[in-house]
């Protein structure tokens, strides 16, 4: 699956949810060498860093900071055509996709009908992620897969056994 990629200046664009489902997905940020790591030196299972308290991780890590995103499917349109894409939110954002779909489900409609907008504001630590309702439009048909596109650099600190990701739902609403 293609992720969606912001291009420089964009701030914002508007989505479609493709089912309910999210995943998460936990790295370490390198502030040193400014890459995402999905293995660190001395640790077997990067997700025993996920848990570990703050001070702690501060105090043996002062260079790494913990990031964890939620991987959703989105139709997005561009060119007047509905093309599938994953999109990794920010808790924040994704807390906010979460209330939506439940209030919508509350309401008895399909969140899958609406439009979402995202919009990215600020910078650095100050940078806030806002998730807005928009239209209740239906589902898009004849949506397009794009062809896959090459992965973010991600480095590893010493070669070990590969992991297995996390691949299990997050939060999936009954219907």
């Amino acid at each position: 699956m293609a992720f969606y990629k912001m291009q420089e200046g964009q701030h914002e664009f508007t989505f479609q949810l493709a089912d309910l489902n999210v995943r998460e997905d936990f790295s370490i940020w390198d502030n040193t060498n400014k890459i995402f790591l999905r293995q660190v030196e001395c640790v077997n299972d990067i997700n025993d860093l996920k848990f570990m308290q703050r001070d702690l991780f501060a105090q043996r890590y002062p260079n790494f900071r913990k990031v964890s995103q939620y991987i959703r499917e989105l139709i997005i349109t561009l060119n007047d055509t509905p093309t599938l894409y994953s999109f990794g939110f920010k808790k924040s954002a994704n807390d906010q996709i979460v209330d939506e779909i439940r209030n919508r489900q509350q309401l008895g409609k399909d969140p899958l009908d609406y439009t979402f907008k995202y919009r990215k504001t600020g910078s650095g630590l100050a940078t806030t992620h806002v998730v807005v309702l928009m239209n209740e439009i239906g589902k898009p048909q004849g949506v397009l897969q794009p062809n896959l596109s090459p992965q973010p650099q991600q480095r590893e600190l010493t070669p070990s056994l590969p992991q297995k990701p996390l691949e299990s739902p997050v939060w999936s609403p009954q219907a």
